[in-house]
């Protein structure tokens, strides 16, 4: 797949061949496409970042990638409260789709994610990806969520 086609793959649902999954009708780009999705984290951050890059691009190369970029961040805000543990967060949404246990992030993952969501407010001022990145940070200090 040459430069001028590396954003079809994201346009293509997994099952036949290309990286795009549903989570309640929203487009997730995997970082493993399966079926069912698996849905982790930062795979699909590291594609935003790789779709944002490759929009920067003249527009014979970049094709529909600012149109799946802004899709996949409105992905990200609907869903990134889902992936706040309290204390941490999750690796991937598989507990929703494989209705399986849920996979905690180790920390060298959860560091990980809070540098992406860190990439991507500074790319698009997004106060709720600075604002879950400072709390998933404090998480890493000790601080935990309020409960009951």
């Amino acid at each position: 797949m040459g430069l001028c086609n590396s954003w079809n793959g994201f346009a293509k649902h997994a099952s036949e061949g290309g990286v795009r999954n549903e989570l309640f009708g929203n487009a997730w780009y995997e970082e493993y496409p399966t079926q069912p999705g698996t849905f982790v984290l930062n795979g699909f951050m590291y594609s935003l970042i790789g779709l944002y890059e490759l929009s920067m691009m003249p527009n014979e190369f970049s094709g529909d990638s600012s149109e799946l970029f802004q899709e996949g961040m409105r992905t990200l805000r609907a869903f990134l409260p889902l992936f706040d543990t309290g204390s941490g967060s999750f690796y991937d949404l598989r507990h929703i789709g494989l209705k399986t246990a849920p996979n905690l992030a180790r920390w060298d993952y959860h560091s990980v994610h809070i540098y992406l969501l860190k990439w991507l407010f500074n790319i698009t001022k997004d106060k709720q990806l600075n604002e879950t990145a400072n709390r998933w940070a404090a998480y890493a200090q000790g601080k935990r969520a309020k409960h009951n």
